[in-house]
């Protein structure tokens, strides 16, 4: 799966972000890098994209990764 880039519009301002589709098994996981951070997005139990958020990324901006994970499920 190749990436692909993402544009956000949030806060008034239009941000990229590259995605990168991996398969994990038999699930597609996408990683993002915000802020220098490599976040994760994969399906739930419903197939709506969850967030993995690790430990170092204090205070993370809830509405920018809803809009991520929004933008990652109209691109599949």
């Amino acid at each position: 799966m190749d990436p692909f880039m993402l544009t956000i519009t949030h806060k008034g301002s239009e941000q990229q972000f590259e995605v990168q589709p991996s398969l994990v098994g038999y699930t597609a996981h996408f990683y993002v890098n915000i802020d220098g951070i490599r976040v994760t997005f994969e399906p739930d139990e419903e197939n709506s994209l969850r967030v993995i958020v690790p430990p170092e990324y204090k205070n993370p901006d809830v509405p920018l990764l809803q809009k991520i994970a929004a933008g990652i499920e109209s691109w599949l």
